[in-house]
């Protein structure tokens, strides 16, 4: 687990384009950016879409993740496109709780978020953050078609991945918006 540590900081530092694969099996789902922020418990990747554009914010634990790439084939292809997309990195972002700072930042941002929880490897709510607060947060959520669909309270310790601004979260709030 040290040399990801390492590799992790490594990519940090030289502001490599990384692939991040967190299923063991099923290599498809995978998660392709820059690392932002790095904790004991997190790491903050500012997310690039296929076709080479900042796509928001993913949070995942380094115990989730299986195996990274970077130098490849398709790293390189996503960084051409970044650079040909004209596209800025966002800064490093320094915080010891990352948790509670992205979840801080969506609310002040007015972004949604997407959750894993209990680590099942699928966003089961999206919404916006309402409170945090006794290791807490409480969310208005929404469906896939922008409709309010419930307020939820989750433990942030069952928190085990987060979704921010991705190309998701911004057209559920393009649907809520146009309701």
């Amino acid at each position: 687990m040290e040399s990801m540590q390492l590799t992790y900081h490594q990519a940090m530092k030289n502001r490599d384009i990384i692939s991040v694969f967190t299923e063991e099996i099923d290599t498809e789902p995978f998660i392709v950016g820059c690392i932002i922020a790095i904790t004991n418990d997190w790491i903050l990747v500012n997310n690039i879409s296929p076709n080479g554009c900042n796509d928001g914010l993913y949070l995942i634990s380094p115990q989730d993740i299986g195996r990274i790439s970077s130098g490849g084939l398709y790293e390189e292809k996503i960084k051409k496109l970044y650079i040909m997309q004209k596209q800025t990195p966002l800064p490093d972002f320094h915080a010891k709780d990352l948790l509670s700072a992205i979840l801080i930042f969506s609310q002040s941002n007015d972004l949604l978020v997407s959750c894993d929880i209990c680590n099942r490897n699928t966003f089961e709510c999206c919404g916006y953050v309402e409170n945090i607060g006794n290791g807490t947060v409480t969310l208005h959520t929404y469906d896939d078609w922008g409709n309010a669909f419930s307020e939820i309270i989750v433990k942030m310790d069952y928190i085990s991945r987060i979704a921010c601004n991705t190309d998701y979260e911004k057209n559920i709030k393009a649907l809520i918006s146009n309701s």
